[in-house]
């Protein structure tokens, strides 16, 4: 897991693998914030399903100003509360150990500038993370979620009152992004290039935390 940009550039963080938690391939994750852009820049991130925290820290580095931890795996927060000792980004940041529902019910009081959520493929908590995210509107009015799941399940273009406006697919993986801006026409893409299969079964990490 590397740090693709930004202040913390070409950081590794090694990790022990959890059977059934997925890692964002570098390739996707480079797609993500390239889309994402200068939006990530002084942004309040909600980083949901987060496992080792590689989106959230990612975001770090490239300029956001705090980034909140969701995840109900405690020993994927305990080696992402490492990694944030290890990289000084304790006050940028938070953790919350939370079923994903408790959680964005306990945020009902906050907003955030973008939401990144990448759930279990095939179980239908991205579509119900996105009801609940306009439901209780913690998505700030020029914000953005962005969603990575399964290439199989394509996600609707209108959820709620939250409209997709890109959607790009790697193999079996599809990022879908979201917005209040209902767009003239949803752009959909399709990556053809060789997959990176990198951090998608982990890297050992040498002592243990």
């Amino acid at each position: 897991m590397k740090v693709i940009a930004g202040k913390l550039k070409g950081k590794t963080l090694k990790y022990r693998v959890i059977k059934g938690l997925r890692v964002t391939s570098q390739k996707v994750k480079e797609a993500m914030f390239s889309i994402l852009g200068n939006a990530v820049e002084n942004a309040e991130v909600l980083d949901l399903f987060c496992g080792f925290g590689n989106l959230g820290i990612e975001a770090i580095s490239r300029g956001a100003k705090k980034i909140t931890f969701v995840d109900i795996e405690a020993r994927a927060l305990k080696q992402l509360s490492f990694f944030l000792e290890q990289l000084g980004l304790n006050t940028q940041s938070e953790i919350v150990k939370r079923d994903f529902q408790k959680a964005l019910k306990h945020f009902e009081k906050e907003s955030f500038d973008i939401i990144i959520m990448d759930p279990p493929y095939n179980l239908g908590y991205d579509e119900k993370s996105l009801q609940t995210i306009d439901k209780l509107n913690l998505l700030r009015k020029n914000g953005l979620v962005v969603v990575e799941h399964s290439s199989i399940n394509m996600l609707k273009d209108k959820v709620e009152n939250l409209y997709k406006y890109k959607e790009k697919t790697y193999g079996d993986t599809t990022l879908s992004f979201y917005s209040y801006k209902q767009p003239v026409t949803v752009v959909k893409e399709v990556d053809t290039s060789t997959p990176d299969e990198e951090n998608q079964e982990g890297e050992e990490q040498e002592e243990d935390q």
